[in-house]
């Protein structure tokens, strides 16, 4: 399984961690906590690293 970013021209592997293994960006991608309620909705309850470009996360 694979993410590909239209923006950065890039490829990223879903089952190792998001890692780049294609194209022009310069950090993998973030993994996201999340949690599903019993009515199946779904939320994110942290994430592993700084997002890029941030000082500090939201989550």
């Amino acid at each position: 399984h694979s993410f590909n970013c239209p923006g950065h021209y890039s490829r990223f592997d879903a089952d190792a961690g998001g890692q780049q293994i294609w194209g022009q960006s310069t950090a993998n991608l973030p993994q996201y906590a999340l949690r599903i309620d019993a009515k199946g909705d779904i939320y994110a309850e942290g994430v592993d690293e700084l997002l890029y470009g941030r000082l500090s996360n939201v989550l």
